[in-house]
């Protein structure tokens, strides 16, 4: 894994993020586990306001 100096992270739960979030951010990485085949109820709603 290479470190990148000056590098932040943040770890925030869908349900207090809001849609400007990932906006102000270079990357955003996403998990959800996987219910039948589909994401978390939050993360859809998150998705779909966004």
């Amino acid at each position: 894994m290479e470190k990148v100096e000056g590098a932040t992270a943040e770890l925030e739960r869908v349900d207090y993020a809001t849609v400007e979030d990932p906006i102000s951010c270079d990357a955003v990485a996403f998990g959800s586990p996987n219910y039948f085949g589909y994401m978390a109820g939050l993360l859809k709603d998150f998705f779909d306001r966004a």
